[in-house]
């Protein structure tokens, strides 16, 4: 498997697609120009308590195109909409358990299915994080 390796990774160095990963070189060929990728805005879903760190939400989160919104829950079994342009919140749902899964957005029904921790299955109405069954 090295010998197999080694050619490839030499054949991608010699052909420009490795970039620069020297530590001392002060402008890495692999960085996008800034304006590519730029932080737009952040959310912290979850407060931290000083004993309770946890390093790392685990959720994936939904995207709905058509109004900008996007759906995505946290360890804390609150499930949140959010404004894709800002990160205003929309609307929260609370659970009670943590929501780890991907939610599914059916632009069809408005519906925003997620699953949780506790057992549950939720339906909500994405307008409004009302439930609609579960």
């Amino acid at each position: 498997m090295i010998r197999l390796v080694a050619p490839l990774l030499l054949a991608g160095w010699l052909a420009g697609c490795a970039g620069s990963y020297r530590l001392d070189d002060p402008a890495p060929t692999n960085r996008p120009p800034e304006s590519v990728l730029a932080l737009k805005w952040q959310r912290q879903l979850v407060r931290r308590e000083f004993l309770d760190y946890r390093p790392q939400e685990w959720a994936t989160a939904a995207f709905d195109a058509r109004r900008q919104r996007i759906f995505i829950g946290s360890t804390a079994g609150r499930f949140f909409a959010l404004n894709a342009s800002d990160g205003r919140i929309l609307w929260a749902f609370d659970t009670a358990g943590a929501v780890n899964s991907e939610p599914l957005y059916d632009a069809a029904s408005e519906t925003v299915f997620l699953g949780s921790d506790d057992g549950t299955l939720y339906a909500l109405d994405a307008a409004t994080g009302k439930p609609r069954w579960n």
